[in-house]
């Protein structure tokens, strides 16, 4: 129970932060992937000392923004 509230905490502070990503990569009202790909490396680190798995970052990434879910170029090799 104690470990699922953690998580809790933890998937709505990074969605807290993958929004400010977000905004700080539009420009002029337009998306800018690369901007967004450049800075959400730092934040899966995090995520992943803080026991999120690539599945759980991908959703509430998703979860955030999921109009640009497509464009974002994962910080982790793609499975063959």
């Amino acid at each position: 129970m104690e470990y699922d509230n953690f998580k809790e905490s933890k998937v709505r502070q990074y969605k807290e932060e993958v929004h400010e990503i977000y905004i700080q990569s539009c420009h002029n009202q337009k998306f800018s992937a690369q901007d967004f790909n450049c800075k959400i490396g730092q934040v899966w680190r995090s995520a992943k000392v803080d026991g999120l798995d690539a599945e759980d970052f991908m959703g509430l990434v998703q979860d955030t923004m999921p109009e640009h879910y497509g464009e974002i170029i994962w910080p982790w090799p793609k499975a063959a």
